[in-house]
């Protein structure tokens, strides 16, 4: 069986990320100087233009919405055969920044399905954030 890719998580612009996911914790990148929240993590802020930095990281709330989603039935890398189908979804996190991610626990996600987050464990060291429906 094929593992699914993972992410580098070291990476200067990621890893604070992906070192609060393996502590069940969301964060997003915030501007301190115009408080934009922004996703995925970029050098600079995309409203003031400020170069990010490591202290320009929030934790957030975990929950959001279902804008959008897809169900894929071919799997495009090995490592997602056994998987099928499952979906990709856009979740607006209440935080506001739009996330790309998968809806888990539920056969197929709603447009306007309230979610939150789910920590999910992929081989040794990453930490992969999901979402679910609300209950």
């Amino acid at each position: 069986m094929a593992s699914i890719p993972l992410p580098a998580l070291d990476r200067p612009l990621t890893a604070p990320y992906w070192a609060a996911a393996r502590e069940q914790r969301l964060m997003v990148q915030q501007c301190n100087a115009c408080q934009t929240r922004q996703w995925p993590p970029k050098p600079v802020c995309s409203t003031c233009l400020r170069e990010m930095t490591a202290d320009d990281w929030v934790e957030v709330e975990p929950t959001g919405t279902v804008w959008s989603f897809i169900v894929y039935h071919r799997a495009f890398h090995p490592g997602f055969a056994d998987r099928l189908p499952y979906n990709v979804a856009m979740v607006r996190l209440d935080a506001g920044p739009m996330v790309i991610t998968n809806v888990v626990d539920c056969e197929k996600p709603v447009i306007g399905q309230r979610v939150t987050a789910r920590f999910c464990p992929e081989g040794d060291e990453a930490v992969l954030v999901r979402f679910a429906p609300v209950a």
